[in-house]
């Protein structure tokens, strides 16, 4: 008898320590988990993040230069339709001096208006196209144009200025964007390199008197 209770209570003991080792085990393996995929997740957003940037700044450039493409679109055609020819030939001489998403996306609508689709409803769809969206408000101003009367020429170089306006916003957005990563060289460099220079002539005398 005496055996049997110590043995119980030897054995309890035991089945005790080897719960709680085995839940410090459960909680540790938790924490650890929880640590790689708390480190994992912030990798991935860090990542995600420098992605976004560098998709923003690429989109950036994409829009300036769309901006002047569009620009350029307005004053060309401007110039087509003051010399006398009618829209549809307007649009298809200067589209050879564009760029090559915009003269095929022309080039596609003149066609369609060749087989006998109207030419606004060619131009609109043409602007519809990812490549060619920033058309869309001269395609809707050309529209609205001829059907009050409007001279052409007008409308277009009020859309080219407007294109510049947007690109000169857009410039000036992105420069004061990086104001602040300007002053790092700024402070860092410039600065002491010109303290260092000013300073030079005094010190060399310092030391000739010391």
């Amino acid at each position: 008898m005496n055996t049997i209770l110590f043995f119980l209570g030897a054995l309890i003991p035991i089945i005790i320590y080897i719960k709680i080792w085995n839940a410090n085990q459960i909680i540790l393996a938790r924490r650890v988990s929880s640590f790689i995929f708390t480190k994992s997740a912030s990798q991935e957003i860090k990542q995600s993040k420098r992605k976004s940037i560098i998709r923003k700044r690429v989109n950036d450039t994409e829009g300036l230069s769309k901006l002047v493409d569009s620009a350029e679109f307005g004053d060309l055609l401007a110039v087509a339709l003051t010399a006398g020819q009618n829209p549809r030939a307007s649009i298809d001489t200067i589209s050879e001096f564009l760029p090559t998403d915009f003269k095929d996306g022309i080039s596609k609508a003149i066609r369609e208006n060749a087989f006998g689709k109207p030419l606004m409803i060619a131009l609109i769809e043409m602007s519809d196209e990812k490549e060619l969206k920033v058309l869309k408000p001269l395609i809707k101003q050309m529209e609205t144009a001829i059907s009050r009367g409007t001279p052409l020429a007008e409308v277009s170089r009020k859309f080219a200025e407007d294109q510049r306006l947007k690109f000169k916003n857009l410039l000036m957005k992105q420069a004061a964007a990086k104001e602040i990563s300007m002053l790092i060289p700024v402070v860092f460099v410039v600065l002491p390199s010109v303290l260092a220079v000013a300073m030079y002539p005094a010190l060399t005398v310092l030391q000739k008197l010391g």
